[in-house]
């Protein structure tokens, strides 16, 4: 092949393509809209931290939407190519030449390529200027490099051979425009993820951002994908060439250049066929290590109380000795003692008292050829090597969320940015290896396969001897004991698992009290700490003791231990929230791993980064004053991070100092956590409600918590909810024979008692029997065994004031009726004292809490009961609660209206039966939104409205601007026992709800509506704008009469539309969606909750009436 002739054509071609309009448009796409998108998405201040967080974050981003766009430009340029070839007049110049098929063809592919790279570099180096000029984020010119030859290049290779083998074979040009933009579309839209991404050109799923640690988390797997679509790009050119209809070389050639592509063709294949089988045959490990943790899980086990560990880096691999004492706490003899140690790790000795002991292996799992009685002991000399199989973590989640949880981001379920998936590491640089990995024997598995809730736990006295290198940090639990090239870990409790981690780290450590915190970041990672100039030293010491002290009085207990560690690793390093245990594996004993450089921390802002902010909101950062709140406000962001999902460090207070098992009640441990944490420290019901509650009572309705315990079908989200709903229940049905407070003590007691130990729930259940002398199991039986749940009919909540000489209290009245055949509880829980009464206290100089003290009552109600309570309250605010049952929303506010109150002499507390007459509404009809009985049109088209069909969105908060009928749950709505309304925006009266109620006694009846008040702040929605009005039209057999109601002006409740004359059969009321003349100044009468700040007069939204459809009653008139 003679080059020069090649470099001539590839000239031309380049000259040809610079005159393109097409292409043209392409460079100005690329150079200019790619910028202004990257600055929009990149170069503000208010974006999100991880989009520019590391310095592959502006290269990558580049590059991912430069790929797009070439491909697309690409596409037409080849065909373009194509045919100006088949006009014979563009490319004579070189066809009537004695230059070979091979050296045109190549020239033509070069001159295009020459071109794009051109714009890619151009790209680039607009790119960089944002990244070190405009933003000032990290920078490394070596990523840019890499990106450039791995994601870009093989792409526009590809493209390019693709488009212009195609086009020659395919005669038909619109064909040609037809064949490729479905294959790119189809790759877009459907093959980014299908077989781990193996056919998308683009690589848009491999993982794709670098650490500064670790490098690239999956280097040979990327550069396999890459190397495919560079080959079969080159495949395409050799099969232009081969396909080139031109007498000169084209006979003594054309079998090598086909026979050529063909054998890169298959290189590529082989390469493709490796990166996707390395994946595959990780999910398969994974699948066997599953089955292994089935196949053994019935078994007894031992316990390991004592377990001394020795670990060395040596010959590219760790070499490890294990000194354990293992007992057996059965009450049966072990015929064989099976052991968890990870699969690739190789046992070379395994002796007990210096003989070698027989022992088989299947995967993880190591079965030795020993019995053991019940409460005898043995001790274990392992010996082992090798390195790590990560496949063994978290083969309780679907292996395709393992494979694609590193696509982060934190709004969308897949994320631009990958950040690659590892579970552990193990290496010469870098290691970090937690309980998960079973990097050293254990005798119990740290995962439940066959009822993930029935887990059990371990705890041991651990001691850690680690051989170090030099410039290396060695991480722990215990206390660390340096000697020469050495560090000895021994820790003062029992723990349940130890973690390693080793690293060249930087650390910075503080005081809080008598906990000693350590922060340990890589190096040129200071940003955790640039910024704060006036919170430090003692300042910072005491902020951080405030707020240690809010976390600890939201979890209900000290920290346990003596030190925390907040460990910096690497981007890649991923866990996961799973419903059956509390918190992830970023939070360990003493330890809490944040992600490199906080990428990974959905809310973290750099304190740098939100003075920035701070300033453009225009807030005053010149004096001390200012700046310290701002960095009050960011060190108070941070330490919330702990109390936060991946990274909440809940489970140090409760899963890792004690642990309660139960083989009869699974996730015992977790009900009872979650019973003793919630606490109520607030007296109004939760009105604020979630799709959650709702979809988590459906579920009780139908089946009991031990079914539900082994649904995989039910969302995260629904069965953590249904935990805490059932975790309330339980401390209600207890609190009924137990005064709340002496539960809490228990908890506190049992706590301290048996810290850092794993106990049964048996040998509970005789403590609380003793204590307290109440028998528990029978509670935890029908908890888990309970199908469907109480339904309540609370009614007249009545309010007196009791005459006292100090301050007031209050005497609360209601009816409540069980109308299901099952038993349920009513709590009330009210303030022990007025506000004045509180701030008496206050102004006195007495140092209260800022939680105000609480009163609480919990009374049973059979099923079928009906009963008349009496409480006693002292202060204002208070509310009725129905704890776990079909009332939703579930808790009743007490209603105290302090003007004109009626008042008694003395007040009474106490539960009495009453009969259920009070409950009966003899000469009352009554419809609510919920019935069938009950139809609603949008526009024309009338529906009725079965509640268990999807016909109908619903709302659980204030987002009713849409135009269409939306069923919203509140607190306000009438409904037994589901409290609910449908709401729209006024229409022109197109929309509709029309009552159907059936008269049987023809006579005069007085005809109610529900009525109610709602409101959004913005949008600036309301039902009682000044003007609204309500159009209402009372229709019968003989009659049919409009009522329009002034909405604003009506009280909240019952509203008469008037008295009409009915006879025998069907009656209507119906409410359309017309409302007032809402006029800009209209005020709100709900308290004026719509306001708009921040926005010009001129910029104002438009107000609109919120109409609402509830109840109707037609009531029966004595003439």
């Amino acid at each position: 092949m003679n080059m020069r002739n090649v470099n001539i054509v590839a000239r031309y071609e380049s000259k040809l393509l610079r005159r393109d309009i097409v292409f043209l448009g392409f460079v100005v796409i690329a150079l200019v809209g790619i910028s202004l998108w990257q600055m929009i998405k990149q170069g503000r201040v208010n974006v999100f931290w991880y989009k520019v967080a590391l310095p592959s974050s502006f290269p990558f981003f580049s590059m991912y939407y430069y790929n797009l766009v070439q491909v697309l430009i690409a596409l037409f340029v080849c065909m373009e190519v194509v045919y100006r070839e088949r006009k014979k007049d563009a490319m004579e110049v070189f066809l009537c030449r004695p230059f070979r098929n091979s050296e045109y063809c190549i020239g033509r592919f070069l001159g295009i390529f020459r071109m794009f790279l051109f714009v890619n570099i151009c790209v680039l180096l607009v790119c960089m200027y944002i990244n070190l000029w405009v933003v000032g984020a990290p920078f490394n010119v070596w990523i840019y490099v890499f990106y450039l030859f791995t994601l870009s290049i093989p792409t526009l290779i590809f493209v390019l051979g693709c488009a212009l083998s195609i086009s020659a074979m395919v005669k038909n040009r619109p064909l040609s425009v037809l064949v490729l933009g479905l294959f790119g579309l189809g790759v877009y839209f459907y093959l980014d993820e299908w077989q781990f991404g193996a056919f998308d050109f683009w690589g848009r799923n491999l993982p794709n951002m670098f650490s500064d640690v670790v490098g690239h988390p999956d280097l040979k797997g990327y550069l396999l994908h890459r190397l495919t679509y560079t080959g079969l790009g080159v495949a395409g050119v050799l099969f232009w060439v081969a396909n080139m209809k031109r007498l000169r070389d084209h006979k003594e050639h054309q079998g090598l250049q086909w026979g050529s592509g063909g054998v890169v063709v298959l290189c590529s294949v082989i390469c493709l066929f490796l990166y996707w089988d390395a994946i595959r045959q990780r999910e398969c490990r994974s699948e066997e290590y599953r089955q292994a943790y089935v196949e053994y899980q019935s078994r007894p086990k031992a316990r390991v109380t004592n377990h001394e560990i020795s670990y060395e880096w040596k010959d590219g691999e760790m070499w490890l000795d294990s000194r354990m004492t293992l007992q057996n706490r059965n009450q049966e003899r072990l015929s064989e003692i099976v052991l968890y140690l990870n699969p690739s790790l190789e046992i070379y000795s395994l002796k007990e008292a210096g003989n070698d002991m027989g022992y088989h292996r299947d995967q993880q799992v190591v079965v030795l050829e020993r019995q053991l009685l019940p409460g005898d002991t043995i001790s274990l000399h392992l010996s082992y090597k090798g390195k790590i199989d990560e496949a063994i973590c978290y083969l309780d989640v679907p292996f395709e969320e393992r494979h694609n949880v590193g696509r982060y981001d934190p709004g969308k379920r897949r994320g631009l940015f990958n950040f690659g998936t590892r579970f552990a590491y193990l290496g010469e640089n870098y290691t970090l290896l937690h309980p998960e990995i079973l990097w050293y024997p254990v005798a119990v598995p740290p995962i439940n396969m066959v009822s993930p809730y029935a887990r059990e736990i371990n705890f041991s006295e651990y001691t850690l001897r680690v051989k170090t290198r030099d410039g290396q940090q060695v991480l722990s639990q215990g206390e660390p004991e340096y000697g020469t090239g050495e560090v000895f870990f021994k820790n003062r409790q029992k723990l349940p698992g130890i973690t390693l981690c080793i690293g060249n780290y930087h650390k910075k450590e503080i005081e809080i009290g008598n906990l000693h915190v350590e922060f340990y970041y890589f190096p040129g990672h200071e940003l955790f700490f640039e910024g704060y100039t006036e919170i430090q030293g003692e300042k910072l010491s005491k902020v951080l003791a405030m707020l240690k002290g809010r976390l600890e009085a939201r979890i209900g207990r000290g920290y346990p231990f003596q030190k925390l560690m907040l460990v910096e690793s690497p981007l890649s390093f991923v866990s996961f929230l799973r419903k059956w245990k509390t918190g992830s594996e970023f939070v360990q004993p003493e330890f809490v791993f944040l992600g490199e450089r906080a990428a990974s921390i959905p809310s973290y802002v750099p304190m740098t980064v939100a003075k920035k902010f701070a300033k453009e909101r225009q807030e005053n950062l010149d004096d001390p004053e200012g700046i310290y709140s701002v960095e009050r406000m960011g060190l108070q962001s941070n330490v919330t991070l702990l109390q936060q999902k991946l990274h909440d460090i809940l489970p140090m207070y409760y899963d890792f100092t004690g642990f309660l098992s139960s083989g009869t009640y699974p996730a015992a441990n977790m009900l009872l956590s979650k019973m003793f944490i919630s606490k109520k420290k607030y007296t109004i019901g939760n009105t604020g409600l979630r799709p959650d509650d709702m979809l988590a009572i459906d579920c009780l309705k139908q089946a009991s918590l031990k079914e539900i315990l082994s649904n995989d079908s039910l969302p995260d989200k629904v069965q953590a909810r249904i935990f805490e709903l059932e975790a309330g229940a339980l401390a209600a049905y207890l609190s009924t024979s137990v005064a709340p407070e002496k539960l809490y003590q228990f908890s506190e007691q049992l706590s301290s008692g048996t810290q850092f130990e794993e106990i049964t729930l048996e040998q509970i259940a005789r403590n609380f029997q003793v204590d307290l002398g109440v028998d528990l199991l029978p509670f935890m039986d029908k908890l888990y065994q309970r199908e469907g749940l109480p339904s309540f009919d609370i009614r007249d909540i009545q309010v007196q004031q009791i005459i006292t000489d100090g301050f007031p209290k209050y005497q609360v009245c209601f009816k409540v009726w069980n109308m299901s055949d099952m038993d349920g509880v009513i709590s009330i829980l009210a303030d022990d004292e007025t506000v004045d009464e509180f701030m008496s206290k206050r102004e006195g100089g007495i140092a209260v809490d800022f939680n105000m003290p609480l009163r609480e009552k919990y009374y049973m109600i059979p099923a079928g009961v009906c009963k008349e309570v009496k409480f006693i309250m002292n202060g204002d605010h208070g509310y009725i609660g129905t704890n776990l049952a079909a009332n939703f929303p579930g808790d009743y506010n007490i209603p105290l209206v302090k003007e004109g109150i009626s008042k008694i002499r003395e007040g009474m507390e106490g539960i009495w039966d009453i009969d259920r007459r009070f409950f009966e509404n003899s000469g009352e009809i009554i419809v609510d939104n919920r019935s069938e009985q009950f139809q609603l049109i949008d526009s024309g088209e009338r529906k009725r409205l079965p509640f268990l069909t999807k016909e109908r969105k619903s709302t659980f908060k204030a987002s009713l601007e849409k135009k269409e009928w939306t069923e919203m749950f509140t607190a306000e709505s009438y409904g037994i026992p589901v409290r609910s309304a449908f709401g729209k925006v006024s229409g022109t009266g197109t929309g509709k709800a029309i009552w159907t109620a059936d008269i049987k006694e023809t006579g005069k009846y007085e005809v109610f509506f529900y009525h109610q008040v709602s409101s959004l702040t913005y949008p600036p929605i309301s039902s009682v704008f000044t003007g609204s009005l309500l159009h209402y039209k009372v229709c019968n057999s003989l009659m049919e009469k409009e009522v329009i109601v002034e909405a604003d002006i009506i009280p909240v409740g019952w509203v008469s539309l008037g008295k009409f004359d009915f006879p025998v059969g069907k009656a209507q009321v119906i409410l359309d969606d017309r409302g007032g003349e809402i006029k800009a100044d209209a005020e709100d009468k709900s308290a004026g909750l719509v306001q708009v700040h921040g926005v010009p007069d001129d910029k104002l939204p438009v107000k609109k009436q919120l109409i609402i459809a509830d109840a109707v009653k037609l009531v029966r008139v004595k003439e």
